[in-house]
């Protein structure tokens, strides 16, 4: 979701509270836990709807983080992607929403996008992605959006993938072609400057 005008992270908290209020817990990939904190900064905004909140970070180990997210049982939680993107599930957690983009990664960005889309899941799942209009940010979400479509099509999920693009799904092998012959420019990325 490209976020216009005013804050991405009140975006963010507006989805929480409609989806917990529709009793569907949240799970919010940031890109930090610790020095930059996100989540420090969501946390206030997301209690202030009435919503319980837990941060997940390295502090807990790996093996007992399964246990961790059962014990917790919060409405909304905050955790780096890297963190959950593989072996762990988030079922109980059909809502997805990234606070921008998991270290410009397309792995990590489709390990952690899958967390619940798991065995046992009931509820339909639903991933968000947040940034400002008009941002690097947000050409490079459309870049490796276009990355895991064609991923998934190679990895024989051809229909559903170039199904998700719609009327554009005839332009995405295009637009990587362009953006190859380009030096790597996508469309509507400005031209490199200096080396």
């Amino acid at each position: 979701m490209d976020v216009a005008s005013g804050r991405k992270e009140d975006a963010i908290v507006a989805l929480a509270a409609a989806e917990v209020a529709a009793g569907r817990r949240v799970a919010i990939y940031v890109g930090q836990v610790h020095q930059r904190n996100p989540a420090a900064f969501l946390t206030p905004l997301l209690e202030g709807q009435g919503l319980r909140v837990a941060v997940l970070t390295t502090a807990v180990p790996p093996a007992e983080r399964e246990a961790w997210l059962e014990r917790n049982g919060a409405d909304v939680l905050i955790v780096n992607p890297k963190l959950v993107q593989t072996g762990l599930d988030l079922i109980g957690y059909p809502v997805i929403a990234f606070d921008g983009i998991p270290d410009f990664s397309t792995y990590v960005l489709m390990q952690a996008s899958r967390r619940s889309w798991r065995i046992g899941q009931e509820k339909p799942v639903d991933v968000h992605f947040f940034a400002y209009s008009g941002t690097l940010q947000s050409w490079a979400l459309e870049l490796m959006a276009a990355k895991a479509a064609a991923a998934t099509a190679f990895n024989g999920e051809a229909l559903e993938a170039l199904a998700a693009f719609g009327e554009d799904a005839g332009d995405l092998f295009a637009a990587l072609r362009s953006a190859r012959a380009g030096g790597g420019r996508g469309p509507g990325r400005p031209p490199r400057r200096g080396r």
